[in-house]
């Protein structure tokens, strides 16, 4: 929902859209919905009802979550600013913390090594009013516990502005 022309994805920035057979749409985070749909042509979508095992044990979106999703891309052609905004004060929000990372999301992680670090990390920033998640194997290898942070179109420039503070805050208190 935030690449691409009119939030169309990775593939139509890539301007490959043309040559890929099937595609994975989740509709959460940028849709705000829950899920996901895959797209392709009549062929490869029988395909997935014939033998794909996951289908088949699983359920279509519910009519409430499909109205929605749909209505996410209605205003995602209509306000492109709302597309623009997270992938800002993602950058913007990496370039406070020193990070080199090109072409990211909207997620942006800050790798802290031990799951302790992480989850007392996450608690410090959640006293401070943030919900920011803490991520440890198995989800990642081991050595590379993380927050991740997760940046919306509704966050104003005072709440980044007292991010960064925190975060700052924090990495001053972990330097020896």
């Amino acid at each position: 929902g935030l690449f691409g022309p009119d939030g169309a994805g990775a593939v139509a920035a890539a301007g490959c859209a043309d040559v890929v057979a099937a595609r994975v749409n989740p509709c959460g985070k940028a849709l705000g919905g829950a899920g996901g749909v895959v797209t392709a042509s009549r062929a490869i979508i029988a395909s997935l009802h014939a033998r794909a095992r996951s289908f088949l044990f699983a359920t279509a979106l519910p009519p409430a979550v499909a109205a929605g999703v749909r209505a996410a891309l209605g205003v995602m052609r209509a306000e492109p600013e709302r597309r623009a905004r997270p992938l800002a004060l993602a950058r913007q929000f990496e370039h406070t913390m020193g990070s080199t990372r090109i072409g990211g999301g909207a997620l942006v992680p800050w790798i802290l090594g031990a799951p302790q670090a992480a989850l007392a990390a996450a608690e410090s920033l959640r006293a401070c009013g943030f919900e920011v998640r803490a991520v440890r194997p198995p989800t990642v290898p081991e050595g590379t516990s993380r927050l991740r942070f997760s940046f919306h179109a509704d966050h104003t420039d005072a709440e980044m502005a007292r991010l960064s503070s925190s975060v700052g805050e924090l990495v001053s208190a972990a330097r020896p």
